[in-house]
């Protein structure tokens, strides 16, 4: 079985449009966080695999209300995810998106700022997915 991989936000792999900015602290992945500031923002990750999921940190709600986002595979129906009204700590490595189970291919990931009353920031952290199979598999011969 293939073990999960995790990508941190500040990784090549994921591209941003609009008003992203950076910031990060302990215990966050690898002490980075990224945050979109603007309705409509996007991060789109590509991978190829069977699952993925989406984690950041969320609390401290802003006097702009409750951050919300969009996750979408493939072009597929919208996952909207509202990040809870949390006084006192913030909650690290917050799952805010997890796909079912995906075909074993090629995928396209979409992160969209969807809150209406930006500045609202909800600070995405990392992605897990678990690449092909066709990846990992070895190849035994007998002689």
């Amino acid at each position: 079985m293939a073990s999960i991989v995790t990508i941190d936000d500040r990784d090549a792999s994921i591209r941003y449009s609009g008003s992203w900015i950076t910031s990060g602290t302990y215990p966050e992945y690898k002490n980075t966080t990224s945050a979109s500031t603007q309705i409509g923002d996007t991060a789109t990750f590509a991978f190829t695999g069977t699952w993925v999921s989406v984690y950041g940190t969320t609390g401290w709600t802003s006097t702009n209300g409750v951050p919300t986002t969009q996750y979408t595979v493939d072009g597929g129906s919208p996952v909207s995810f509202t990040a809870p009204n949390v006084t006192g700590f913030p909650l690290y490595h917050y799952q805010m998106f997890a796909s079912d189970a995906l075909n074993d291919t090629t995928h396209t990931l979409v992160i969209k700022n969807t809150s209406p009353s930006c500045p609202c920031n909800t600070w995405f952290d990392f992605i897990e997915y678990i690449p092909s199979q066709s990846n990992c598999m070895a190849v035994v011969s007998f002689v």
